[in-house]
């Protein structure tokens, strides 16, 4: 049911629809300047990449290409104390680039004039539209390849990026995360291209490796659940009142936990992911919070921050470790 339910919303997300006036802070780019922008559009072939039909939309291989033996440690830019994991980045040589991590989100987005200003290229054609769905937010993005993205000493070349059709702001993409300007969120497709990408939310930092298999440490690990593929979307299964349940791992979720679940209440007694086990679980009602997909809850980051936490890409895990 739950697959079918996704599917449906991300088939209606890749074909298209009409865009609303985008929210306050955003201006709609107009159209002929679109026209104009997508007169530079490019065969992803050129780009060394291959373009696959799928229920969910196109999918592409041969995108965020990793140099090889590569790691880096980046700190949180979000204010002090803060869990919001805001970093730096570089494109086109532009340095200081402020990017959100956002794990609930199946793509990456940047701001209309930050994706010209930088030199991304629209993909086409047939170009490529989008409406975000984790977010309520209906102004349509377009997919385009930014040549290299750097994380300090990490290099990504052909990432993709989901060209938003306002400027001024990425509006709900941002999930209200006013702190510094953020042009840009990376999302689940850009994290899972990498071996591992390590949240240490207690020493505010985000790490990134492009070969090296990660080993947990047998002292501090909780848990390693098995990784799973909601086409595109990244879930762990959980166990809520007795049911396996999808789940997502929201990094921008200001919550402990965000579901419709009318008959729980506004606690949960139980979660489990695996032989991690929560109780008392403060519950957003999530129809409430702006998000999209509200028939799929969330672990935000009052949970979240209480562990180190990695994507294993590789091994399709994600282990939960106390903190030193």
């Amino acid at each position: 049911m739950l697959r079918r339910l996704l599917c449906c919303v991300l088939l209606l997300v890749v074909t298209g629809c009409a865009s609303r006036r985008p929210p306050s802070g955003s201006r709609p780019v107009p159209q002929q300047e679109l026209q104009q922008y997508f007169s530079r559009a490019q065969d992803e072939r050129r780009f060394w990449m291959t373009r696959y039909e799928s229920e969910s939309g196109p999918v592409f291989t041969g995108a965020h290409r990793l140099h090889q033996d590569k790691f880096a440690v980046l700190p949180f830019e979000s204010k002090r104390h803060s869990t919001v994991p805001l970093i730096q980045a570089r494109m086109r040589g532009e340095r200081g680039l402020p990017v959100l991590i956002d794990l609930s989100s199946p793509v990456s987005w940047i701001e209309y004039d930050t994706a010209t200003r930088l030199g991304l290229i629209p993909l086409g054609p047939p170009g490529v539209r989008r409406v975000a769905a984790h977010v309520d937010d209906q102004v349509l993005s377009y997919l385009a390849v930014a040549s290299r993205v750097t994380l300090d000493t990490v290099h990504v070349e052909t990432a993709l990026f989901y060209v938003r059709a306002a400027r001024g702001s990425i509006g709900p993409l941002a999930r209200g995360q006013k702190e510094l300007e953020t042009p840009a969120v990376l999302g689940a497709e850009f994290v899972r291209a990498f071996h591992f990408v390590q949240f240490d939310y207690p020493n505010r930092r985000v790490a990134f490796a492009t070969s090296t298999l990660y080993q947990p440490n047998e002292d501090r690990l909780i848990a390693s659940v098995p990784l799973r593929d909601l086409d595109g979307h990244l879930v762990l299964i959980a166990l809520i009142g007795g049911q396996e349940t999808p789940v997502l791992l929201d990094t921008l979720g200001d919550f402990s936990f965000a579901g419709n679940f009318i008959d729980h209440g506004t606690q949960l007694r139980q979660l489990a992911l695996g032989d991690l086990v929560l109780r008392q679980i403060p519950v957003t009602d999530i129809t409430t919070t702006g998000l999209g997909m509200v028939d799929v809850p969330r672990i935000g980051r009052d949970i979240l921050s209480r562990f180190i936490i990695t994507i294993d890409g590789r091994r399709r895990l994600v282990h939960f470790e106390r903190p030193d």
